[in-house]
C-alpha cells in the first residue's frame, strides 16, 4: 500500500512542472555609484511573486547599468545557462530622481519606468518583453505602493512565461 501511494505521488509530482528562471535586476541611473534600497525592495517583490506563482526562481545580485546593459545581460544569461535554468529575466529599473524631494526613499515617484525581457535559455529566444511607466500606475507614493508596482511588473513577467 505504501509503495502504491508513493508511486502515485511521484507520478503527480512529475505532472507538475515548475519553470525555473534567474532574475537580474539592473538599476539604470546616472550619477550614482550605489544600489538603492528601492532596487532591493523591487527585486524581493518580483522574486516573491514569481515564487508564489510556482516558479523555481533565483537571481544574480542587482547591479548598476553604467551603460553596459548588454554586457550585464550576457554574463547573467551565461550564468543562468550554466545553472541549467530554463529562463532568464532581465529587469531594468529606470530611475529619475531629478525632481525628488527624497531620492533615497523607496517611493514610486523616484522611478520613471521599468522594462523587462524574458528569454528562453535553450535557444536564447525572446519570450516576452515590456515597459511599464510608473506614472501610469495609480498607487500610493509609499513603500507599499512601490511594492505593489513591482508585483504588477512580476505579474506581466509571469504572463510572458505562461505564454511561452
Amino acid at each position: 500500500m505504501f509503495w502504491a501511494a508513493a508511486a502515485a505521488y511521484l507520478a503527480m509530482a512529475g505532472i507538475v512542472c515548475a519553470a525555473s528562471a534567474s532574475v537580474q535586476i539592473i538599476q539604470n541611473e546616472q550619477g550614482t555609484a550605489v544600489i538603492r534600497d528601492a532596487t532591493y525592495v523591487f527585486e524581493d517583490a518580483v522574486m516573491n511573486f514569481c515564487f508564489e506563482q510556482g516558479m523555481i526562481i533565483s537571481n544574480t545580485p542587482a547591479v548598476l547599468a553604467q551603460d553596459n546593459v548588454s554586457a550585464i545581460n550576457a554574463q547573467a544569461m551565461s550564468s543562468a545557462q550554466s545553472g541549467r535554468l530554463e529562463y532568464y529575466i532581465s529587469v531594468v529599473l529606470n530611475y529619475d530622481t531629478s525632481d525628488s524631494t527624497n531620492p533615497d526613499a523607496v517611493r514610486l515617484s523616484n522611478i520613471d519606468s521599468v522594462s523587462w525581457q524574458v528569454y528562453r535559455l535553450a535557444d536564447a529566444s525572446l519570450c516576452g518583453d515590456g515597459t511599464l511607466a510608473a506614472s501610469a500606475i495609480a498607487a500610493d507614493d509609499t513603500e507599499d505602493g512601490f511594492t505593489d508596482f513591482a508585483r504588477q511588473v512580476a505579474y506581466y513577467i509571469c504572463a510572458d512565461l505562461n505564454g511561452r
